[in-house]
């Protein structure tokens, strides 16, 4: 069914993040002042001591005042990441694991920091909505992470960012592109994927203003990430004035594929702009391949899977055009891609890409600013790292500069868009 802009307004986002707060406030309430010192004792503690007294029982109401013995690994430097869920359970998860842990097992190649190897700490969101904010105050008050990377949905993400400034420990997003995250003005947060409005902008431009086709129509999920990702395009074309189109959404959980693609031939419009998850976005596009229109497809990054799911993409997707992770075409790219296969033994898509290049700024911040938090603020702050992605410098909300490029896929490969 054809649903309008008003899926998506500024007050539905209110409600939600103001919900995400409350679940926030329950997770991190008694990360007092008690416990703040404890914390930044913690961050200061000697080098010769390897057991600190921390509060190590967390609930949904408070952090307890019970203590116990607890090893900081003194001996390394600890780094969190946060997934959406279990690898064994998602692609993107498996993948982006595995772009931290190239980078981190670089680095350890080297020597580390200061003679000491990065250790990566992982933790996963399954559970209750508001399980990733327990499980990152445990990062923090138990393992004293020096920062966190996140490649996670754009609600987890949320949550992760309001604990980690409510800590003061930098969060680095590699996934989330909702573009509100950064809008808290707050500088513990860094982004080194394109937020949702860079993509519109791209998208926007190349539609309306080179490829000019005479219609178009926007098909999107109905989950948070999705909605959002079609409302910023929207409220693109509203700046440069252009019409918006007609929009279909379907349900994110169970999609009636056959409906959608009904509705897509009765419109009789052959343009089509994705927006949603990857594999949602590869059954769609593999419904439009079996019948006798030739449709142009047109997305974010957010629509590229990873392993298997790419692979197939690729595949259906012919003469398709989607935003650019860059790291198919630069020299550094196809360095990253060779490394990933060997150690991995499958080809990276954007999510691991983006968290290899997330951990590789954290590491480098690390390195020029040492563990301290503040320190390692400033470093990102100045930032000039040439990624695997590509050049990446943030502005002073944290976003990554620039705006993203194009691809195309021409005989079942991805070519930079001409």
């Amino acid at each position: 069914m054809a649903v309008g802009a008003k899926y998506f307004t500024i007050s539905g986002i209110v409600r939600v993040l103001s919900f995400t707060s409350l679940i926030v406030f329950a997770a991190c309430q008694n990360i007092s002042s008690k416990t703040e010192k404890q914390t930044i004792k913690a961050n200061t503690v000697n080098k010769d001591s390897s057991k600190i007294k921390i509060p190590v029982n967390i609930s949904d109401k408070k952090v307890t005042s019970v203590v116990a013995e607890h090893d900081f690994c003194t001996e390394t430097t600890n780094i969190g990441l946060m997934l959406s869920t279990r690898e064994s359970k998602s692609e993107l998860a498996l993948a982006a694991l595995h772009g931290a842990k190239l980078a981190i097992n670089h680095a350890n190649s080297v020597g580390g920091f200061n003679q000491k190897d990065f250790k990566l700490l992982v933790r996963y969101c399954d559970g209750p909505w508001g399980a990733a904010a327990k499980e990152v105050v445990s990062l923090i008050t138990e393992y004293n992470v020096t920062a966190i990377l996140a490649s996670l949905d754009g609600r987890n993400a949320h949550l992760i960012e309001q604990v980690a400034t409510k800590a003061k420990v930098m969060m680095v997003s590699s996934r989330a592109t909702d573009p509100t995250l950064s809008q808290a003005f707050v500088p513990w947060y860094f982004r080194c994927v394109p937020d949702d409005n860079q993509q519109a902008k791209v998208l926007a431009d190349e539609i309306i203003n080179k490829r000019k086709p005479s219609k178009f129509i926007i098909v999107s999920d109905n989950g948070y990430d999705g909605k959002l990702a079609a409302g910023c395009f929207v409220k693109q074309l509203k700046k440069i004035e252009s019409p918006v189109p007609q929009q279909l959404f379907y349900d994110l959980l169970k999609p009636d594929f056959n409906n959608l693609l009904n509705q897509i031939q009765a419109s009789g419009i052959q343009n089509i702009i994705l927006f949603g998850g990857p594999e949602n976005s590869l059954r769609l596009i593999k419904k439009l391949s079996e019948t006798e229109m030739d449709y142009t497809l047109y997305g974010p990054i957010s629509v590229l899977g990873e392993s298997a799911t790419l692979k197939e993409f690729w595949k259906y997707a012919e003469k398709g055009v989607f935003i650019s992770a860059d790291f198919w075409f630069t020299t550094k790219g196809m360095e990253f891609q060779n490394d990933f296969l060997e150690q991995f033994g499958y080809l990276p898509g954007p999510v691991a890409a983006y968290a290899y290049d997330g951990m590789n700024v954290i590491i480098e911040a690390i390195r020029k600013g040492g563990t301290d938090r503040e320190n390692i603020i400033q470093s990102m702050k100045s930032l000039q790292y040439n990624g695997a992605t590509g050049s990446i410098e943030f502005e002073r909300y944290g976003n990554r500069k620039g705006i993203p490029d194009l691809l195309e896929i021409r005989n079942g490969k991805p070519v930079e868009a001409k």
